[in-house]
């Protein structure tokens, strides 16, 4: 008890400190609505205007036996390449449509690949916590490149050439997406 005193005391002198030189840490400033859409806006305006052209490289490893691969692996098949993470109830709320994708087209014609920049065990863990789904090609990488992760779920269709062909930004049902594949299958 004779403890707690002088640690109570430490712990509020090292708040004050922390206050009176550095208030600009303590409080958090909510970004204006322009300051918002230019930061969200440049990157998505430039993954837009990568629609109709060839998808750069990304690589990122399976979450299901920790494998290395290139999304040049997946050419000759179409592609949704979903953005996602565990904290994102949307991106939950879409696994099972994609799950059922991959298995309703097969994985010679159809590569639905999952993408989070969160470690793989917990990722596992979560999944399996949460009984959900995931499709094989569920992935994590820590370097997204080109693929900006500002918005979540974020969706990439890529045609059997490697073409950058949609963009979708935000929760689809399984039907969205399977009208978007549908052309390019």
């Amino acid at each position: 008890m004779r403890l707690a005193a002088p640690v109570v005391a430490a712990v509020g002198i090292g708040t004050v400190a922390l206050l009176v030189f550095n208030p600009g840490s303590a409080r958090y400033k909510q970004p204006s609505e322009a300051e918002s859409k230019a930061r969200l806006g440049r990157p998505l305006m430039q993954l837009r205007g990568r629609i109709g052209s060839s998808a750069p490289e990304l690589s990122f490893r399976l979450l299901s036996d920790d494998s290395d691969h290139r999304l040049q692996d997946f050419r000759g098949r179409v592609v949704l390449l979903n953005v996602w993470a565990t904290s994102c109830g949307p991106c939950l709320a879409e696994m099972p449509g994609l799950t059922n994708l991959q298995r309703k087209y097969g994985l010679d014609r159809l590569a639905v690949i999952t993408l989070t920049d969160e470690f793989r065990e917990p990722v596992l863990r979560f999944a399996e916590r949460k009984r959900l789904a995931l499709p094989p090609f569920s992935a994590y990488t820590k370097r997204f490149d080109w693929v900006p992760k500002i918005v979540l779920p974020l969706t990439v269709l890529i045609d059997r050439d490697g073409i950058i062909r949609d963009l979708n930004i935000g929760r689809r049902s399984e039907g969205e997406f399977e009208a978007s594949i549908r052309r390019y299958l």
